[in-house]
């Protein structure tokens, strides 16, 4: 009986995170004696006066529901995947279903040392097996839970279409507006910045002529298009003679850009990333792995059909990213005076993971991210902090 259960609750699990996965809508309609669901749950989308409607490129977005988890991820972002043989009326059926991972109280991730009744482990993996209520939500087993994962601002993606595509076009009318000795460049976060006139970028930045892109949904835009396209696509002008951006900047520019649009509070996870980029479809025919290249037998019609940006390639450096990146920073001492100094913003951010060395992959791509959040967040807490440039040697004031 005890594995019959178990058995029961895969099953409730996999559907679950089936419908979850792109946000779809538990199927609790409204005729349920649990359900408090208005009338369009489960059925006529019409109904739903909240779902965007079709733009002009015809395709609908922001009508997506759901919770999203925390799952157990290879390095690239594929989840793990379990499977289990079900027996039914149609005859006997393999149902696929992704680990969702099990935190404690403290939020800390059950690990394969942990004594916890009902862990099971699926190549190598360990996870619990949560059972889910009448209304699609996942209950606590033993005190242990999963972990949803916040989008914040990044949910402008579900827009229609013509909301990133107005969001890059603005972005690209504004760097592109240069005049003879202007150029691009990034920021201390590595935004893109249009420097405009003549100016020492250290020490004397002209913030009132300079235009930094700061605006979240042109920050996404770009991230959408780095990722589809590169440099290959409507970007391709920032490789221009003159302006500081390099070819080999493409993924840090992504994050820088991906950082920009998300919340500036709080850590990026790379669960987020990786939903992020299959409801953008930010891949490309170069860049993409798929579900079925690491599960072969998965013949399930929705995940075989999953698609994820291929980081493989990808080393991430925090040193060598901020080491010469310098602040400038007033402080107000004891005598009434105020004192200046000029430092690395390697040596003043609190960064939200320890790193030493290169980190790879998806996860160091997450990092990447992360660290363009806190750096962000750091010189934007105060108007005595101000981003300076960049030097191999310390600017001297």
């Amino acid at each position: 009986m005890k594995t019959y259960t178990k058995i029961l609750c895969l099953v409730a699990l996999s559907f679950f995170v089936y419908s979850c996965e792109k946000g779809r809508p538990i199927d609790v309609g409204p005729d349920s004696d649990d359900s408090d669901a208005p009338g369009w749950v489960g059925g006529d989308k019409d109904l739903n006066d909240h779902r965007n409607q079709n733009d002009d490129t015809q395709v609908v977005k922001g009508d997506d529901y759901g919770d999203l988890y925390v799952l157990a991820r290879h390095d690239d972002g594929v989840p793990y995947m379990g499977s289990l043989l079900v027996s039914g009326e149609q005859g006997d059926e393999i149902v696929w279903y992704p680990l969702v991972l099990a935190y404690d109280v403290d939020g800390k991730l059950v690990s394969s040392t942990n004594t916890v009744d009902g862990l099971i482990s699926v190549e190598g993996v360990p996870y619990l097996v949560f059972d889910v209520n009448s209304e699609g939500e996942m209950q606590s087993l033993n005190s242990y839970f999963p972990k949803e994962v916040e989008f914040g601002r990044i949910n402008l993606i579900r827009s229609p279409n013509s909301v990133l595509a107005n969001g890059l076009a603005e972005a690209i009318s504004t760097l592109t507006d240069l005049g003879e000795g202007d150029y691009i460049t990034t920021d201390g976060s590595g935004r893109l910045v249009a420097v405009h006139g003549e100016e020492d970028w250290l020490i004397n930045v002209d913030e009132e002529d300079d235009n930094t892109i700061d605006s979240p949904r042109e920050n996404m835009a770009i991230y959408k298009e780095l990722m589809q396209n590169g440099f290959d696509g409507e970007l391709g002008f920032l490789l221009d003679e003159g302006n500081t951006i390099a070819a080999e900047d493409l993924l840090l520019l992504a994050a820088s850009a991906y950082a920009a649009g998300s919340d500036k509070t709080g850590t990026v996870l790379k669960d987020e990333i990786a939903y992020t980029n299959g409801f953008m479809e930010a891949y490309n025919a170069e860049d993409v792995i798929a579900l079925t290249d690491f599960y072969a037998e998965c013949d399930d019609s929705y995940y075989k059909n999953l698609m994820f940006y291929n980081f493989r390639d990808y080393e991430y450096d925090r040193e060598n990213t901020y080491r010469y990146k310098w602040i400038k920073v007033t402080t107000l001492d004891g005598q009434g005076s105020y004192n200046v100094d000029v430092f690395s913003i390697l040596d003043k951010v609190i960064f939200s993971e320890k790193s030493s060395g290169t980190v790879s992959n998806l996860e160091g791509f997450t990092m990447a991210c992360d660290d363009a959040v806190q750096v962000l967040e750091f010189i934007h807490e105060s108007d005595l902090i101000e981003y300076v440039g960049e030097s191999t040697t310390k600017p001297s004031l």
